[in-house]
């Protein structure tokens, strides 16, 4: 059975009007559109990708992303703020 297919005849699984039912749920679950305001959020990711590129094209240090993660003090600096960014912006 295919995503796009019929419930038994009674409505649609999947598709534009679930994912819109989904985003309807989450506004009223937190509290309105905040997470419109998550392009703030941006430039602590562009900041995280170039300094994880750097690290594995400039240091090679590619082979386990969880250790440049957690071993990189510069990539925690942008991760860390990042997060509580997103959760104040979502839970505000």
């Amino acid at each position: 059975m295919s995503r796009n297919t019929t419930n038994n005849g009674r409505r649609p699984v999947g598709g534009a009007a679930a994912d819109a039912m989904d985003q309807e749920r989450f506004r009223a679950r937190v509290g309105g559109p905040t997470p419109a305001r998550l392009y703030l959020t941006v430039p602590f990711v562009v900041c995280g990708v170039f300094r994880y590129l750097f690290l594995v094209f400039g240091r090679d240090q590619g082979g386990n992303p969880t250790e440049a993660l957690l071993g990189d003090t510069p990539l925690l600096v942008a991760v860390a703020p990042w997060a509580a960014t997103v959760v104040v912006l979502i839970y505000s």
